[in-house]
């Protein structure tokens, strides 16, 4: 008979969630959430999200904004702001229309919904 076989315990048991807030700068806003098993091993992650997402203007996709955590209190884990990144995403050329811009490629993909 083999060793150790049978049930084990699953690690994700002893885990919690957690909700990453964003520092008072950005208005405290939820900008993901995390699990650890231990408050203290939440402390040092890093999260990306962009402005867009953040601020809810959709043209500020662009700016990635980078927060630490910080400190834990409760279920929440509180951040600071580390920097930002603009990125050079930008629509693919091959989905866009004889005479369209990026922006009424936007506005055609969102209406076809």
């Amino acid at each position: 008979m083999a060793k150790g076989v049978g049930k084990r315990a699953s690690s994700w048991a002893s885990k919690k969630w957690y909700q990453i807030v964003a520092p008072p700068e950005f208005g405290e806003k939820p900008v993901g959430e995390s699990c650890a098993d231990a408050p203290s091993k939440m402390i040092g992650r890093t999260i990306e999200v962009s402005l867009g997402e953040l601020g809810g203007d959709i043209t500020n996709q662009n700016i990635k904004l980078m927060f630490k955590v910080s400190e834990v209190a409760g279920e929440s884990a509180r951040t600071r702001f580390m920097g930002y990144t603009l990125t050079r995403d930008s629509v693919s050329y091959t989905h866009l229309r004889a005479h369209e811009t990026s922006l009424h490629l936007v506005c055609r993909l969102l209406l076809e919904k």
